[in-house]
């Protein structure tokens, strides 16, 4: 099974699906290969990308440089790519972590942390327009 699901049915809303509670190697390769061509097909196109986090627990330490790693090589693809990225996150800390991510690190996109997916989604209708 694949590490993600992307859900294309609200297109140019995109939401992303975890399916795993626990992040192995080969789920973190197969997340990264997944969301790099997502924003490579999607580059000029304006989409909301919603991650749907709420399954998964934290990630490994040695995953999240690799992560950030990915995030600095294919940050032109997504400032090309997104109008937003959204992330639902039903646990506060995880929430709290997120935010206090994007508060050191702001990203160039729209970014929103939202506890509940009908939120997500509304926060990517307001910012389409």
């Amino acid at each position: 099974m694949p590490a993600v699901q992307l859900d294309r049915s609200l297109y140019p809303i995109i939401i992303v699906r975890a399916e795993h509670k626990v992040f192995i190697d080969s789920d973190v390769e197969d997340y990264l290969n997944t969301m790099e061509k997502l924003y490579t097909e999607e580059e000029g196109n304006g989409i909301v990308v919603i991650y749907d986090l709420s399954l998964m627990k934290l990630i490994t330490s040695e995953h999240r440089k690799k992560v950030g790693e990915w995030l600095e090589k294919v940050r032109p693809k997504i400032e090309k790519a997104v109008k937003g990225v959204c992330y639902i996150q039903t646990s506060p800390l995880h929430g709290l972590v997120l935010k206090g991510i994007f508060t050191v690190s702001k990203p160039s996109w729209n970014t929103k942390v939202v506890k509940n997916l009908d939120d997500g989604i509304k926060w990517a209708k307001e910012l389409l327009g």
